[in-house]
C-alpha cells in the first residue's frame, strides 16, 4: 500500500506546488529569466529565498531587498504569487522585520518566510500580529512538542514543518493535527532530494487540509536524477504516486556518484 493509504487514506491525487528558487542578487535578470521558465511551464507561485552566498544574500539591505522584490513582482505581473524566504543567512530583528514586512507589503507578497531566528517564538508572535504580510515559519522545529508554542501562540499564520527533521510521516500527522485544531495551515518545507518530495506528498495526500507544497527547482542530482520515475509538474501541479511505500525507486547508480566518504 501506499504510505498514504497507511496514514489513514487520501484526501487528494495530486496537488499545486510552488517553484523554490535562490535570490541571485549579484544578477536579478538572471533571477528573473528563472522564474519566467516556470511560469511558463504553468507555475502560479514562485519563492525566492536566501541569495547564492552569504556575502551576497537577500536581507543584507533594505534598499537593494525591496528593489530585487519589485523587480520580480513587475517582471512576473500581478498573477503570479511571489514568496519571499528570508532564510539562514540573515537573522533579522523583530522591529527590522516589522519594518521591511511594511516595506515590502505594497508588492502583494504572499508570506515572507522565516524572517527572525527561528527559536524566537515571542518576536515570530509580535510579527505576525503587526505584520501586514503572512508570517510563515517551522522548517527547523522538531516534533509535536518543539511545534506546541509555535501552534498554540500563533506564532506564524502558515506553518512549515520538514518531514526529514519533525520526526517523521505519523509525528508529521500529529503536528498537522494540531495545526489544524488552530486553524493554521501547513505547507510542509522541501528543498533536499526526491525522497523529502515523495515523503511530503504522501504526507499532504492524506491531510485533510492541504493547498500547496514546496518543489525545488535549482539543480541537483539528489532532485533531478534521484528518484526513477522524476517528479515532473504538470501545470503547477504533482501527481501524488498510489504506489506501495513512498511510491518511487531510489537509483542505485546516482547514489554511488554522490556519495562522499568520510576519511
Amino acid at each position: 500500500m501506499s504510505v498514504s493509504r497507511l496514514l489513514g487514506g487520501r484526501f487528494r491525487e495530486d496537488i499545486a506546488v510552488y517553484a523554490s528558487i535562490l535570490f541571485d542578487m549579484e544578477n536579478l535578470s538572471a533571477t528573473v529569466e528563472e522564474a519566467k521558465q516556470w511560469t511558463g511551464e504553468g507555475y502560479s507561485a514562485v519563492k525566492f529565498s536566501w541569495g547564492k552566498t552569504r556575502a551576497n544574500a537577500f536581507g543584507l539591505d533594505a534598499k537593494k531587498d525591496e528593489a530585487a522584490v519589485k523587480c520580480v513582482r513587475e517582471e512576473l505581473g500581478p498573477d503570479v504569487a511571489i514568496m519571499i524566504d528570508v532564510g539562514r543567512y540573515v537573522n533579522w530583528s523583530g522591529p527590522y522585520a516589522l519594518k521591511m514586512a511594511r516595506r515590502l507589503s505594497r508588492y502583494d507578497v504572499t508570506w515572507l518566510e522565516e524572517p527572525l531566528p527561528q527559536d524566537d517564538i515571542d518576536g515570530y508572535v509580535r510579527l505576525t500580529q503587526l505584520s501586514p504580510i503572512t508570517i510563515a515559519t517551522g522548517e527547523g522545529e522538531y516534533n509535536r512538542f518543539g511545534f506546541k508554542q509555535l501552534i498554540t501562540k500563533h506564532a506564524a499564520d502558515i506553518i512549515q514543518p520538514d518531514v526529514c527533521r519533525a520526526g517523521g510521516l505519523t509525528e508529521g500527522m500529529r503536528i498537522a493535527d494540531l495545526a489544524q485544531a488552530w486553524n493554521l495551515p501547513v505547507v510542509p518545507h522541501g528543498f533536499s532530494t526526491a525522497v523529502n518530495v515523495a515523503a511530503n506528498l504522501q504526507w499532504v495526500s492524506a491531510m485533510m487540509s492541504a493547498s500547496i507544497l514546496e518543489f525545488r527547482r535549482t539543480q541537483s542530482p539528489l532532485m533531478y536524477e534521484l528518484a526513477k520515475p522524476r517528479f515532473e509538474a504538470k501545470r503547477g501541479r504533482l501527481t501524488i504516486p498510489d504506489r506501495p511505500g513512498l511510491g518511487l525507486e531510489i537509483d542505485e547508480n546516482v547514489i554511488r556518484e554522490c556519495m562522499v566518504r568520510a576519511t
